[in-house]
């Protein structure tokens, strides 16, 4: 389940896992840790009932044939202070029923949705465990809605220090590559304009191990110079993470 902040999650875990760092306010770090009956998380201001969406409440009391004064109850309960809910005459099998499946959703809700508006996330990739764990990615949208905008932030905030391959028909003119590269280096982001590419690259002598390699719009070349890149992705996510470096780091690809 979720826990925000590493304080709050070492109550639950002696290893929490960090899931994404929160760039604008470190102390809000997303955690998941092992499942506990009650979650880490709590509403805020919000009632629990909030939670549930109204959709699903009208769903529920059309299967159990509950009353509308029973879901009413059930929303004065969670909106009090009480720690017992008195259902009166509308105690009945179809009643508690609903009610103990509403506070599963709530409490599934809370041990795994978060939302914070002003909060600033950026997945985390444990880059040292890439060889033993495959950390490949694939971000998948429409065109033009940012995908390689996204990858590139995550790049440079998990992958500094190792060199970074960029293949793309537009990786020499794309400006998020470009600035990736100015940002890094040039010896650190390598871009590598697949229309070009006329022979089988070398996953480990012409690439190198422990590096990351991101593969831009594979489908927008020719045939004859898409199979290359298509054999390099694909052996990179297989053996990739085998192939470590001094540090003890594999391939990691994205796609």
């Amino acid at each position: 389940m979720l826990a925000i902040g590493l304080r709050d999650a070492k109550q639950y875990s002696n290893n929490p896992c960090l899931l994404a760092r929160n760039l604008s306010d470190s102390s809000k770090d997303v955690y998941w840790v092992e499942e506990a009956s009650l979650p880490c998380i709590s509403c805020g201001d919000k009632t629990p009932m909030s939670l549930v969406s109204k959709k699903q409440l009208f769903a529920l009391k059309k299967k159990y044939r509950v009353k509308d004064q029973v879901i009413k109850k059930l929303e004065d309960f969670y909106a009090s202070n009480k720690t017992v809910l008195d259902l009166g005459k509308d105690d009945n099998l179809g009643s508690r029923i609903l009610v103990q499946e509403i506070e599963q959703s709530i409490l599934g809700s809370l041990k795994r949705k978060w939302r914070d508006t002003g909060a600033s996330l950026m997945p985390y990739y444990d880059a040292e465990t890439s060889g033993r764990i495959a950390l490949h990615t694939s971000a998948i949208g429409p065109s033009s809605s940012g995908k390689s905008t996204i990858v590139a932030k995550v790049l440079k905030e998990n992958f500094q220090g190792v060199v970074i391959w960029i293949f793309s028909p537009t990786a020499t003119v794309d400006p998020v590559w470009k600035n990736l590269q100015a940002e890094l280096g040039k010896k650190k982001v390598r871009l590598v304009d697949t229309k070009r590419i006329v022979a089988p690259i070398d996953l480990e002598s012409e690439i190198g191990r422990g590096s990351v390699l991101v593969f831009d719009d594979q489908d927008a070349v020719l045939p004859e110079n898409e199979r290359y890149t298509s054999n390099l992705c694909s052996r990179a996510q297989y053996e990739g993470r085998h192939m470590t470096n001094r540090d003890g780091r594999g391939i990691v690809c994205f796609s």
